[in-house]
């Protein structure tokens, strides 16, 4: 798909009740710096629909891959899934904080980077995810309101 046509794609399904675009790096085998993947970064801006993906320890993946399109991008919404790569992506979250249209979405995140996403962020930067049906939603939903209630002490 080239330029007009991913358009005219994305607007139909716009137009038919889809609300953004989740790309999976280790599925679809792709590079956060394509053509294509920038293509569909800008489109997601004009058509006000969120940009979901994954990262992977890979150059062609990176969270600062990924972080790339958000400075490029600035008026596309960026959700990074998993909290960036691995439990632990400080850089994710720096980021997140940095720019007003990156976001952090929460599955398989640590204890302790929930927590200091939670000090850094504030709650509004954050979306809860549960993977499921690979994790149980119920255990990460448990461990939000855990790092929540810490937080107020």
């Amino acid at each position: 798909m080239e330029g007009k046509c991913v358009l005219d794609k994305l607007e139909n399904a716009k137009n038919k009740g889809f609300v953004g675009l989740k790309l999976a790096p280790m599925v679809h085998q792709f590079s956060l710096s394509s053509r294509i993947v920038r293509e569909l970064a800008d489109i997601c801006g004009e058509l006000q629909i969120p940009f979901y993906s994954h990262v992977v320890f890979s150059p062609a993946a990176s969270t600062k891959k990924f972080c790339t399109l958000v400075e490029e991008f600035p008026k596309t919404t960026f959700i990074l899934g998993h909290m960036g790569f691995g439990p632990a992506d400080r850089e994710a979250i720096e980021y997140a904080y940095n720019h007003e249209n990156m976001f952090i979405e929460t599955s398989q995140g640590s204890f302790i980077n929930l927590q200091y996403a939670l000090k850094r962020l504030g709650s509004t930067k954050l979306i809860y995810g549960s993977e499921f049906p690979m994790y149980s939603p119920y255990i990460g939903l448990e461990t939000i309101k855990e790092v929540v209630s810490n937080n107020k002490e």
